[in-house]
């Protein structure tokens, strides 16, 4: 995976498409007072490397993003609550 360059909080993401497209950000000195939140992960490019739905303070998904040299998503992994991980590889 890609260094991290920048973290970001947000309250959702939309659509259906990966990598997740996130909305209503969030300031970082209010999460103590929310239960749910995402936590997004930006590279040096500002690809977005990574998600984590943080519930009461626990993992509950977990997305991993790679990239291509032009940018372009190559693969996903995904983890969920229970540990199962999928791999998704872009066409």
């Amino acid at each position: 995976m890609s260094e991290i360059a920048e973290e970001k909080y947000f309250l959702s993401y939309s659509g259906i498409g990966l990598p997740l497209k996130m909305v209503s950000p969030l300031e970082p000195d209010g999460l103590e007072n929310r239960n749910t939140y995402f936590i997004a992960r930006y590279n040096q490019h500002g690809w977005l490397i990574e998600v984590i739905k943080q519930v009461y303070n626990e993992i509950e998904l977990h997305h991993q993003y790679s990239y291509s040299a032009d940018g372009k998503l190559a693969e996903t992994t995904i983890t969920n609550l229970d540990g199962e991980v999928h791999v998704i590889n872009a066409p």
